[in-house]
């Protein structure tokens, strides 16, 4: 049976990760892909996006008359 150090030093690496792992965009796609928290926090920043247009149409509109 291997000791402690050893099984925590493996653990360590498959949490951290190995080296020579390739760190870019490719690596974070889908990476909380059916989160219910990520899936809040989305929708969230759509509907405030959708708010922000909604005023500036409003306030075009105004200019406009």
């Amino acid at each position: 049976m291997s000791s402690i150090e050893d099984r925590v030093s493996k653990l360590e690496e498959e949490v951290f990760g190995k080296k020579g792992r390739e760190k870019n965009w490719r690596s974070t796609v889908g990476m909380f892909g059916n989160d219910p928290f990520m899936n809040d926090v989305i929708e969230g920043a759509l509907d405030s996006r959708e708010q922000e247009r909604q005023k500036a149409r409003e306030s075009a509109e105004r200019e406009s008359q």
